[in-house]
């Protein structure tokens, strides 16, 4: 017939043409194989299609030393030494470890379970599930092919490389903690707050076009003009405009203009003291030229609306003024003339109880107009060397001509 029973009630069957069935009825049974050689024995079934005709048509299934593997004979036809895969057996199945040869397909959707939370590949990196809610990996590099998106938190020790694409938020924020952020790229947001420095050798507009450049030395340089609507703090004590011209800091409690002209077009508003050599006129014409000792000169007439008052010489051609106050008049290297406009008088007047004194090198000459007097105490006139309405001289010797 078809079956052969054995005399504990197992059976081999091929009660189907093309099959062989193995039968036991013991809980435990087994189909065993057992090489029975003990120097390195092993226990191996070859599984030939094909009736072996090709290489790879045969799989050979061994176990040898606890070991446990499977290979084909893809290189070379009848010879199983092309290992695909390979238990390296332990007494702590904790420790033993599977190796696979090529890759691995997991089809099914119930995924890959790695209960014991590290995954080694080729070169030794990792991914690790070591801490409850957290995947490390660890590896001089990590890259990814495409989008990662992050549901919560990402924390990277090490350094985030982009090829292309970029960092994008979903709405929340990115923070790089106490960590560098450094990009030959273009960082767009709507508010960028940094806590530490931002390194950038230009800042260019959204169009592209460079507006702030940054020399190694510090210096900024804008391409447009720069608007500051608040405070400028310059601590280098001097700003430098584009023709040359600077205003600086450089001696403290001095701001030095260093510029050929200096214009302002309101008030110049000064608190304690203004140091120049000359003040000119818009067209460039010298108007008040400042000597080193202090004298000021005028191209042309000085006019003030109110009080002069000098502590030293005024001199010039014409000296005009409604009132002058002096202590001491003293005269020049020529004549003295004061002169009034015809229909004004001159009055010298001395304070109360004080004596006015004339004195003269030579002849004291007072000189009226043709028909005027000379009059001395408002009464006695002298004129054309006549005497009159004086109601008495004294004096020790008179002489009369007739």
């Amino acid at each position: 017939g078809n079956t052969a029973t054995f005399g504990n009630g197992e059976s081999i069957s091929n009660a189907t043409d093309g099959d062989f069935l193995f039968t036991t009825d013991i809980i435990t049974g087994a189909l065993t194989l057992k090489n029975s050689n003990v120097e390195n024995g092993s226990a191996a079934i070859e599984l030939v299609s094909d009736n072996g005709a090709d290489a790879g048509d045969g799989y050979e299934v061994k176990s040898l030393n606890g070991n446990f593997t499977i290979t084909s004979d893809n290189s070379t036809s009848g010879t199983y030494d092309d290992t695909h895969f390979t238990i390296a057996g332990n007494a702590d199945p904790a420790s033993t470890t599977t190796t696979i040869a090529g890759g691995a397909i997991v089809a099914g959707t119930g995924g890959l379970d790695i209960s014991g939370g590290i995954v080694t590949l080729a070169n030794d990196e990792t991914i690790s599930n070591a801490t409850d809610g957290t995947i490390a990996i660890t590896a001089p590099t990590t890259s990814v092919s495409g989008d990662l998106s992050v549901a919560d938190q990402a924390s990277i020790d090490g350094t985030l490389t982009l090829a292309t694409g970029s960092i994008t938020d979903s709405g929340g924020a990115i923070d790089f903690v106490n960590e560098n952020l450094s990009t030959t790229g273009t960082i767009a947001s709507g508010t960028l707050t940094v806590t530490g420095e931002v390194r950038a050798t230009t800042i260019a507009y959204t169009d592209g076009v460079d507006a702030i450049t940054i020399a190694n030395d510090g210096g900024i340089t804008t391409s447009g003009d720069a608007t500051i609507t608040g405070n400028l703090t310059v601590t280098g004590n001097t700003a430098t405009f584009g023709n040359g011209e600077s205003i600086s800091n450089g001696t403290n409690g001095t701001i030095a203009i260093t510029s050929p002209t200096t214009t302002v077009s309101g008030d110049l508003t000064v608190g304690t003291s203004l140091q120049t050599a000359t003040i000119d006129y818009t067209d460039g014409t010298n108007a008040i030229t400042i000597a080193s000792n202090g004298a000021v000169t005028t191209s042309g007439n000085l006019t003030t609306g109110g009080n002069l008052t000098v502590g030293g010489t005024i001199s010039g051609g014409n000296v005009t003024a409604s009132s002058l106050m002096a202590n001491d008049i003293a005269t020049g290297d020529d004549d003295v003339t004061i002169t009034t406009a015809s229909g004004n008088f001159i009055a010298i007047t001395s304070g109360a109880l004080a004596p006015l004194t004339l004195t003269s090198g030579a002849a004291l000459n007072i000189n009226p107009a043709t028909g005027s007097a000379v009059v001395l105490d408002g009464t006695i006139n002298v004129d054309a060397g006549v005497v009159t309405n004086a109601t008495s001289i004294t004096s020790v010797t008179q002489v009369a001509s007739t």
